[in-house]
């Protein structure tokens, strides 16, 4: 606890609080750079275009020529499948640890229900060219064909339907992130939406407002939440939609190599693989792109980010890699590294009704990679000087200031309207809520500085007045 008070000598009034916060924590963690690692593969050398990984440790991968190999602990082994899946593979989707899909360019879909050791054709979709899938659950998968026909099952693979619109356009990524809601790209640059239970596809942005998708089956676009969609372009560009697909401004990654893979595990985590020995990784939600070397003399179509600080890819000569993603905000615990020190109230003259303000300081550090916001809220005892009061709706917070520190992630939203009253009585009352920052916001350390009102009655007696503030923290806005 730290004191604080109000003080009235003779014909003046000062206040002073003393305060109490609650979870203070682990301090913020510097930037580190994430590092790739090149794993042996067992496949022949050729281009992987199919890769998804259902855990931290579960990936399967498959090449166009329909060799796959699976791993189980991170990649310290893989294993190649006995079978080769005819067709040209050009898409693969696991939407669990043992249950995965793939599609081919003769039409062909594919199942695996052990982890990709043997696979079974579930559907011929009369020779069109299948150039990617999507499977946002075990049983309901989205397909996509060059030609731009959508394909919907909701069985796990035994029936398949065409969705009620289409598009002329040639559709090179999926991204589903519910059994409803979907987003497609095509190499024209045109998005495409799906965002109820029927089957019919909107275009959201026309073709040419995302510039240079590449062509070859790449795997563009990742959406991490219901409007949150990343696409990876040419020419190191990226484009960002936070709205549901109504806008795309382009993000640039500070490099010119061409993107063609990218993956999100959070709305503000991701990583993007493109030509030989360049990749992009954010956790800014993509106001910094920091590219870094993967190690890899070829080139990358495909990447997945299944936990926090894991990824994994495949390069155009088979080989697999793991990607160790930095902390960032990630390392530790939601706390309040500083708390709210003393806050002091300048002395007034009595003969008011009067007005002191006042500011505070404490440091709130997210590093809980829970991406669920955060919350402050405070609760007060009666301001007191020997027997005498101020009323328990004295003091008011009028608003606070957030500063990131350098090592902060994604700044806060504050979502409260001021003024805000803090409780007050001779025993602490429930606490008010007086900071709040939603989901996907608030990541690492930001200083606040809360602002503090406090109205002295014109009958106010002289004295040094001191109350207890007490401040918690919360996860979830």
């Amino acid at each position: 606890m730290n004191p604080a008070a109000a003080s009235v000598r003779g014909w003046r009034l000062t206040v002073a609080v003393l305060l109490a916060s609650l979870l203070a924590g682990l301090a913020a963690s510097d930037a580190q750079a994430g590092t790739w690692t090149a794993q042996v593969n067992v496949v022949p050398a050729s281009i992987i275009y199919g890769h998804s990984c259902a855990s931290a440790t579960v990936c399967v991968q498959v090449t166009v020529g329909g060799r796959v190999q699976y791993t189980s602990n991170g990649g310290t082994n893989w294993t190649l499948s006995g079978q080769t899946l005819a067709g040209a593979i050009y898409g693969l989707s696991c939407p669990s640890v043992t249950i995965c899909f793939a599609v081919a360019g003769d039409g062909r879909t594919y199942k695996s229900i052990n982890s990709g050791s043997t696979w079974t054709t579930v559907h011929d979709d009369n020779s069109r060219f299948l150039s990617e899938i999507d499977c946002p659950s075990t049983s309901v998968c989205y397909t996509a064909t060059s030609t731009g026909v959508f394909r919907k099952t909701t069985n796990g693979g035994t029936n398949w339907s065409d969705g009620a619109d289409q598009t002329s356009g040639d559709v090179r990524g999926i991204d589903c992130p519910s059994t409803t809601v979907c987003y497609a790209v095509t190499t024209a640059g045109e998005i495409l939406k799906k965002q109820s239970a029927t089957d019919t596809w909107d275009v959201m942005a026309s073709a040419a407002s995302i510039a240079d998708v590449y062509a070859e089956p790449s795997h563009p676009i990742t959406c991490p939440s219901l409007t949150v969609c990343y696409v990876a372009a040419t020419t190191g560009v990226i484009y960002k939609s936070s709205d549901g697909g109504g806008t795309w401004p382009a993000q640039t990654t500070g490099t010119a190599p061409d993107t063609y893979a990218i993956a999100c595990i959070t709305t503000s985590r991701c990583l993007s693989v493109g030509v030989a020995n360049k990749s992009q990784f954010t956790d800014d939600g993509g106001g910094l792109w920091t590219e870094e070397n993967t190690g890899s003399a070829a080139a990358m179509y495909v990447v997945d980010f299944p936990t926090m600080t894991t990824a994994f890819s495949g390069d155009a000569i088979g080989d697999p890699y793991k990607y160790t993603a930095p902390p960032g905000c990630s390392s530790g615990s939601l706390s309040m590294t500083a708390p709210l020190g003393a806050v002091t109230f300048p002395s007034i003259s009595l003969g008011g009704p009067l007005t002191s303000t006042a500011n505070g300081a404490l440091t709130v550090n997210d590093q809980s990679a829970s991406q669920a916001g955060w919350s402050l809220s405070a609760t007060s005892t009666t301001f007191t000087s020997g027997g005498n009061t101020l009323p328990t709706t004295a003091t008011t917070i009028t608003g606070v200031t957030a500063t990131p520190q350098g090592g902060a992630c994604v700044a806060p939203a504050n979502t409260m309207t001021y003024p805000i009253t803090l409780p007050a009585a001779p025993i602490a009352p429930t606490a008010a809520k007086f900071y709040s920052t939603p989901d996907d916001t608030g990541t690492g350390p930001v200083d606040l500085a809360p602002a503090f009102s406090l109205v002295v009655p014109a009958n106010a007696r002289a004295g040094t007045y001191t109350s207890t503030w007490t401040v918690t923290i919360a996860s979830g806005p």
